[in-house]
């Protein structure tokens, strides 16, 4: 759902495409953060999260005004959107192609820096070596986890449209399945491996799933 307009969004354009970053977006990434300790690793933690975001949400928006929509993004607390409203006369795979061109923004965001870096190495200071990890770490690793078959992530949406093609009439209650299960396993997963917040964010999206489509 997209956050209200508020007097303190900042907003541009990027390539053409009208982006707006909501207050709160600010705080919940600096909460994210804030167990890395000092203020140089903090400040580099926003600064990439803030480009990777933006990244992923360029690839969807992008891929969506090539299919000739009119997207707009915004930057909020929980993340971002790309907002464009599909057609009823919109083939499935035009919506899983926009879907995944936000993760695999990400994937080639990440490859470009590691070619970078290989060929002519990143800049050693702290503030851009750490740059660089957290670029490499929310572009792959938050890239993977946004690509598991868990509604409303993108792996959710797109195994929606796909089982919603494959079995018309049964294809939403097998997707909310797959994403309450699946969403189940990476919670005891993140659970097992010592990480309660990831925990709770896979709880979260079990619950939801479950109360939506159970």
């Amino acid at each position: 759902m997209e956050p209200t307009v508020s007097r303190a969004d900042i907003r541009f354009h990027l390539w053409g495409i009208p982006v707006r970053v909501h207050p709160f977006f600010w705080p919940i990434v600096v909460f994210l953060g804030w167990g890395l300790g000092d203020a140089v690793a903090i400040a580099s933690w926003v600064g990439a999260v803030f480009v990777s975001i933006l990244v992923h949400e360029m690839g969807h928006a992008q891929s969506a005004r090539q299919f000739g929509h009119s997207p707009r993004i915004v930057l909020y607390g929980f993340g971002g959107l790309a907002i464009y409203h599909p057609r009823s006369t919109d083939p499935a795979w035009q919506r899983i192609v926009v879907l995944f061109c936000g993760p695999g923004a990400g994937f080639l965001f990440a490859a470009v820096l590691i070619t970078f870096d290989s060929l002519a190495g990143f800049p050693n200071t702290p503030f851009l070596r750490q740059l660089y990890a957290h670029f490499l770490w929310i572009n792959i690793a938050w890239g993977l986890l946004n690509l598991l078959p868990i509604f409303p992530l993108d792996g959710g949406q797109i195994a929606f449209h796909g089982f919603q093609r494959l079995a018309p009439h049964r294809g939403a209650r097998i997707a909310a399945i797959v994403s309450v299960v699946t969403a189940g396993v990476m919670a005891l997963l993140a659970y097992s491996l010592q990480q309660p917040y990831l925990a709770i964010f896979f709880v979260y999206f079990a619950v939801i799933n479950f109360q939506n489509f159970g």
